[in-house]
């Protein structure tokens, strides 16, 4: 990482280790004068959104360029967003923004045809965050009985998905039109 020139130095080598605790202010209750501790090397503040879900490489407060880390410093910041986010916009701009509003820790889905034959990813960006990236067609038939019982049971509201209703004369026009979820009702 310093070849990349991601932390200039100077730092001590190494970013994991135990310690012995040696004193305690009169704040501290979680550790007392003598005991052994495991210091993850990862800098978070417990407090954040993210550490009170216990995805603590993921803080909000000491998030980093590529994670924060003892003895590095600051060294950036970062997107936050939904836990859960579909892609589906065909291209490579879409795909890099979707995956920034990817938030920490977060699960991204692409259900678009990327038809070049590589497609550029910010790999460095996901894997400071944690982001878990799946490709794939989607495969309505697999999931939508558990949708159906969702939906049924009151606690998924369908309505909340953004959608474009068109009448069945207009469903021609309605199909080149922008929308997350095209409806054609004719009854609309």
């Amino acid at each position: 990482m310093a070849a990349e020139g991601l932390f200039p130095g100077p730092f001590g080598v190494g970013h994991e280790s135990v310690a012995e605790v040696v004193e305690v202010g009169p704040e501290v209750t979680r550790v007392r004068a003598g005991e052994r501790v495991l210091v993850p090397y990862q800098v978070s503040c417990g407090a954040c959104v993210a550490c009170r879900d216990r995805r603590y490489g993921a803080c909000h407060t000491y998030r980093a360029q590529v994670g924060g880390a003892f003895g590095f410093g600051p060294a950036g910041g970062g997107h936050g967003g939904a836990a859960v986010t579909v892609e589906n916009t065909v291209t490579t701009d879409g795909l890099a923004c979707t995956l920034r509003s990817t938030d920490d820790y977060g699960y991204c889905t692409s259900v678009a045809i990327h038809f070049a034959e590589t497609t550029p990813l910010p790999l460095l960006h996901m894997y400071t965050k944690g982001i878990t990236l799946h490709l794939s067609r989607a495969d309505s038939r697999r999931f939508l009985p558990d949708v159906i019982d969702l939906v049924s049971a009151g606690r998924l509201d369908p309505s909340l998905i953004p959608t474009r209703v068109v009448s069945w004369d207009d469903a021609e026009d309605g199909w080149l039109q922008p929308a997350v979820k095209l409806v054609v009702s004719r009854s609309a």
